[in-house]
């Protein structure tokens, strides 16, 4: 098939490009998108629920100001869903999507438990 110099160029390509896709598999496995809720809304949430392919993580009482996060295991979906209440009783409902290269979503709830999203670094 390949003779002299060819041959190894040959065999050196193939070792190279199986090294690249170890390479890029091992990187993009556990990719897994992070949400991250803070609370700007003066006043504590009481409850906040996330549930995203069909698990459901809970946190309570976050404090103004603060921030909880989450893994989103979506499990081949690409939307999520937020419920919660702030402590005054108002209710806080959202259904969000995460686009395909996204690795993290940062949501702000704002006073009268309206919900942002919100760019990191921002």
């Amino acid at each position: 098939m390949f003779r002299g110099k060819n041959r190894w160029l040959f065999r050196f390509g193939v070792v190279l490009a199986a090294a690249g896709g170890f390479l890029a598999w091992t990187l993009l496995r556990d990719r897994t998108p992070t949400l991250v809720v803070e609370n700007q809304s003066g006043q504590p949430i009481a409850v906040l629920s996330v549930t995203a392919g069909g698990a459901t993580s809970t946190a309570k009482d976050v404090k103004s100001g603060a921030e909880v996060g989450t893994p989103l295991h979506l499990k081949g979906e690409s939307h999520f869903v937020l419920d919660g209440k702030l402590e005054d009783g108002t209710l806080l409902r959202g259904r969000f999507g995460l686009g395909p290269d996204a690795d993290s979503l940062h949501l702000v709830v704002m006073p009268g438990g309206q919900i942002i999203p919100r760019q990191r670094g921002k």
